[in-house]
């Protein structure tokens, strides 16, 4: 498996070599876990990825790739039916769990499937499994159960439980592919899908695309529509819950991490740095000359009454000044606090509890482009070393059938 990363403080791309390296693959789901661990999952091995001809390889093992270690084997397979074009998603329970959604079902590891034409998995059918243990888990979940489809994108909500899931394919009953762009919610602390229905605005309809939430900002990037490749960005306002081509302007943490993705966003994100130290800088500038003026003002108070003998009843004014200086005590400067809060809650029946805090838990989803290379987005938090891009080679169009929107036959 190649792995690319871009610098964005250099502006430089270098190729990741590291021995162990697993097979390449495509199809397949991958995340970034908040130790900074990229975790890949699923998908097939074959000609397109340097295989030869006749060989076709469907994956069901974990291939960790740890910005320290490297690559690290996997010891624990998943045992279950192996799955192609699904998604990860880390959420912020006890042992950082890591959630796979949806995806196309290999029910016989001997066929070949280039395209992937194969049963979608039912989405209240979902694997969990644990990084730190490397155990696999199923769940069962109720509720608004979503469509089966592939080719989607999962993100983590601000709350560290809720999952948000946007677009993919699905089958109709003649067999046909139809696009989605939906958007459901699921409660993975009671493993409850919700259908949100207070959502303005609609989204573009769209599939193979990567998704990343920044700040209160889900930004929907590329990906396939009913014509061609899509090039766009579409952004999902998780304060208003309201989907527009507009971005508000964010705080972004000390360090970002993207897998693909395009020049645009990363223009976004200096721009909107700008401002903040702009107005950081002007802030310090006044602080330090109020302190000066004090510090004058106090210099000039003592000097007037320096040496000068005071009468047994000195005017009210005077006795003020002399006040003053006598109590005179050192400064105490408390530190700095700072504390991201939101009362933002996911729209729909389900209400989240409000909290005071959060942190942004990454995942990514790879998926293939006319240039042959993903779109895959993830979020680090502010104690990563590098901000940086990976290019990795996942999703194809071989064979790509024509897709519509909405279910059509």
């Amino acid at each position: 498996m190649v792995l690319c990363q871009f610098n964005t403080m250099t502006n430089e791309w270098r190729q990741v070599e590291e021995p162990d390296e697993p097979l390449a693959r495509r199809n397949f789901a991958a995340t970034v876990t908040t130790s900074y661990q990229t975790v890949f999952w699923g998908g097939s091995s074959d000609g397109l990825v340097g295989l030869s001809q006749d060989s076709f390889i469907w994956h069901s093992d974990i291939a960790i790739w740890d910005k320290t270690n490297g690559w690290i084997p996997s010891v624990s397979p998943y045992n279950g039916i192996p799955r192609t074009n699904a998604s990860m998603t880390q959420i912020a329970d006890t042992n950082g769990q890591i959630v796979i959604l949806g995806g196309s079902m290999v029910m016989d590891s001997s066929s070949v499937d280039m395209v992937s034409n194969l049963p979608l998995a039912d989405m209240s059918d979902i694997i969990l499994y644990d990084p730190r243990t490397q155990l696999w888990e199923t769940i069962t979940a109720t509720g608004d159960i979503p469509v089966g489809r592939k080719h989607h994108t999962t993100n983590l909500y601000q709350d560290g439980h809720t999952i948000i899931l946007f677009g993919g394919e699905s089958f109709n009953s003649t067999g046909g592919v139809y696009l989605l762009n939906d958007i459901y919610l699921l409660d993975t602390s009671t493993w409850t899908w919700i259908k949100p229905d207070s959502i303005r605005g609609t989204a573009l309809y769209r599939s193979n695309h990567t998704s990343i939430i920044i700040d209160s900002q889900m930004f929907v990037i590329a990906g396939t529509n009913a014509t061609n490749k899509a090039v766009d960005i579409q952004i999902l306002d998780l304060d208003r819950w309201e989907w527009t081509f507009q971005s508000k302007a964010i705080l972004l943490p000390s360090k970002l991490m993207i897998i693909g993705g395009i020049s645009g966003l990363v223009g976004l994100i200096i721009a909107s740095l700008v401002p903040i130290i702009a107005f950081i800088a002007t802030c310090v500038w006044w602080l330090l000359r109020r302190k000066k003026q004090e510090i004058k003002k106090i210099q000039d108070t003592k000097e007037t009454f320096s040496g000068a003998p005071l009468p047994l009843h000195p005017p009210t004014e005077l006795r003020l000044a002399v006040t003053q200086d006598s109590i005179l005590q050192p400064m105490i400067h408390q530190g700095w606090h700072h504390m991201h809060s939101s009362s933002a809650q996911p729209p729909g029946s389900y209400i989240a509890p409000p909290f005071h805090s959060h942190v942004s838990y990454p995942s990514c989803h790879g998926y293939l482009h006319d240039d042959d290379c993903s779109y895959c987005g993830s979020e680090l938090s502010n104690t990563a070393r590098m901000p940086s891009f990976f290019l990795l080679p996942t999703h194809d169009t071989h064979q790509k059938p024509n897709l519509i929107e909405n279910n059509t036959p």
